[in-house]
C-alpha cells in the first residue's frame, strides 16, 4: 500500500529509515536486485597478491 501524501511529509520531517522490503512495499522502490561480483575475465587485487 502506497504511503500518503501526509505520510511523506511526517517522514520527511524526521530521520526515517526504510529497509529495502519495506521501501518496496510503499512504492518508493521498483524491485530490489541483490549485486554479483564478476568471476571470469576480471583480477582482483587481494592481501596475499599484495604482501
Amino acid at each position: 500500500m502506497p504511503l500518503s501524501v501526509e505520510d511523506v511529509e511526517a517522514a520527511a520531517s524526521r530521520t526515517t529509515i526504510y529497509f529495502a522490503e519495506d521501501a518496496l512495499r510503499h512504492g518508493f522502490i521498483e524491485e530490489i536486485v541483490t549485486p554479483t561480483m564478476p568471476i571470469q575475465d576480471i583480477f582482483y587485487l587481494t592481501d596475499q597478491y599484495l604482501a
